[in-house]
């Protein structure tokens, strides 16, 4: 008797890139692998990696950015862990995860953190001006001092460009 023959095939993946940040970096945030390297705005020593992420020191007024490099597509589904070191004051902080990136000119999840741990999720198109083109509350997580939440952006065709996005503790399931 034989057996028979399985072929097994594992779907491709459609990832551009998947950086879990498993390295040690000072001054930079290094390469996500060999085509796609870390491009940092700014001091250098204001990004870091400590094996499991990277990090961003920004001082109060400030800004700062990361982009990685040799990555072309117009269609991107963008996730990202953020988590803040300590709780927003005055007027709050925020994290911008930006897709389509051209001369400039990008649209925007915009995770604003409100003193006292409000969250809001916002839509933008940056065209050398910042337009809000959808902002919500995130109801039910209050930002905390190291809370992981997860960000999701979806940026996709041309005229019309359709958008979503979406926030969620990072521990849990996606709505």
């Amino acid at each position: 008797t034989t057996s028979p023959t399985w072929t097994v095939r594992t779907p491709a993946s459609t990832d551009l890139v998947d950086d879990t940040f498993t390295r040690n970096v000072s001054n930079g945030w290094g390469a996500a692998n060999a085509a796609n390297a870390w491009v940092t705005r700014s001091t250098s020593s204001s990004y870091s990696v400590d094996g499991t992420k990277g990090r961003i020191s920004t001082p109060i007024a400030a800004g700062r950015g990361a982009t990685l490099t040799g990555l072309s597509s117009a269609d991107v589904r963008i996730t990202s862990d953020v988590a803040m070191s300590q709780v927003a004051t005055g007027s709050g902080a925020y994290v911008a995860i930006m897709g389509r990136v051209q001369s400039g000119n990008s649209y925007r999840a915009k995770l604003s953190f409100a003193a006292g741990g409000g969250l809001s999720l916002t839509l933008v198109r940056f065209a050398t001006t910042e337009t809000n083109l959808l902002k919500a509350n995130l109801a039910g997580i209050t930002a905390t001092a190291g809370l992981p939440l997860r960000v999701k952006l979806e940026v996709e065709g041309s005229s019309p460009t359709t958008l979503r996005a979406k926030a969620w503790r990072a521990d849990a399931t996606e709505p």
